[in-house]
């Protein structure tokens, strides 16, 4: 140490790399004894950059629960980036198998705005059609009269066998447009 050095100002702390906490996230097995080894760091942080105030003894549930907060926005920053970053922008909606989820007032949402834009160009194939019904995802089958009616479009293009770049027939046509002017937005 310096001559004239002041040791609180000589302890610096800098969290460019998570090495050292990510090491001790990855040796202990315990969550209650993760929380405690973090707890008893920052006491030691703090007790090396304060000389007069020193905290000895137990923890207090004040520094557990400061460890405790700690790892959890750690492992949410490191294992969510993109949802941490909409929720510190104050965005209220991510996506939950491929349906948009307003968390704030609980509703599930899909896209059909690029759907709509997709169907609008208005090429009236079989390969246009399965295109469309294509874009759709749909896992918890929410759409799923929409999708069906589409599906079963297609089989009746298969039966009639219409190639892919031939124009609908007129019936088939209509029934598209009219389900697709029908599509729930």
């Amino acid at each position: 140490m310096k001559k004239n050095s002041n040791p609180e100002n000589d302890i610096s702390l800098t969290m460019t790399q998570n090495d050292f906490f990510e090491n001790i996230i990855n040796i202990s097995n315990s969550y209650v004894k993760l929380i405690r080894v973090i707890s008893f760091l920052y006491r030691f942080i703090h007790n090396c950059k304060t000389r007069s105030a020193k905290i000895k003894g137990p923890l207090t549930s004040k520094e557990v629960s400061y460890a405790e907060n700690w790892l959890i926005r750690s492992l949410h920053e490191k294992e969510f980036p993109e949802e941490m970053r909409k929720l510190l922008a104050g965005a209220n909606e991510t996506q939950v198998l491929g349906l948009s989820w307003n968390t704030h007032e609980d509703y599930l949402t899909t896209d059909t705005k690029s759907l709509l834009e997709f169907v609008s160009l208005d090429k009236n194939m079989k390969h246009f059609i399965l295109k469309a019904v294509g874009k759709f995802f749909d896992p918890l089958g929410l759409i799923s009269p929409f999708t069906g009616r589409m599906k079963c479009l297609l089989q009746d293009l298969w039966r009639e066998e219409i190639q892919w770049d031939d124009p609908l027939p007129t019936h088939i046509e209509k029934e598209w447009k009219n389900d697709v002017r029908n599509f729930p937005t």
